[in-house]
């Protein structure tokens, strides 16, 4: 055998190696978690930066910009999206309502929720949380219903985003709100 026909076989080996032995040995390697689970979908927000994974039983509807304008806890914001739950009844259940507040601090939404009701609102608890790089507080207060309020809050630049969740929705909510990134 010459020194090219040599040089051609090795080539060769070489090449059947790298595409088969290299494939067989990757497929040895353990694949990296998704941070979707299966059957989750996932909501990005460019505007303030931020995602979130939710099951595919639950929908986020986007609001239509025209329709944003609001007022939430007597503050002017955008109410910009919803989550509901479209598989327990006839209708969905509201879930969580998202808002962004242009200039507002989260001192002023915790002054503002409670003179919302000073007889009845509380606040009972605030939490410093990281969620995906994203530095946020829970804050959970009373309402006249008895029953607590959670809302999480975090600062984009000079927005205000509040995550309001439903009362009663805790058990739904808490492992979307795990899921939360900064983008």
């Amino acid at each position: 055998m010459n020194l090219l026909d040599y040089m051609k076989r090795t080539i060769l080996l070489v090449v059947c190696f790298a595409l088969f032995g290299f494939g067989c040995m990757r497929s040895s390697v353990p694949l990296q978690p998704t941070s979707v689970q299966t059957g989750w979908n996932t909501y990005v927000n460019v505007d303030y930066r931020f995602s979130f994974d939710y099951p595919s039983g639950m929908e986020m509807r986007s609001r239509p910009s025209e329709q944003q304008a609001t007022e939430y806890m007597d503050l002017p914001g955008k109410f910009f999206a919803s989550l509901r739950d479209v598989t327990r009844e006839d209708q969905p259940v509201s879930i969580a309502y998202f808002y962004a507040m242009d200039g507002k601090t989260i001192d002023q939404f915790l002054e503002a929720l409670k003179a919302s009701d000073s007889q009845n609102v509380l606040i009972k608890e605030t939490v410093d949380m990281e969620k995906g790089k994203i530095q946020m507080k829970k804050v959970v207060s009373t309402t006249a219903l008895g029953v607590d309020k959670v809302h999480y809050l975090f600062v984009d630049g000079t927005t205000l985003v509040v995550i309001s969740q439903f009362m009663n929705e805790n058990v739904a909510f808490e492992p979307i709100i795990q899921t939360v990134r900064g983008q």
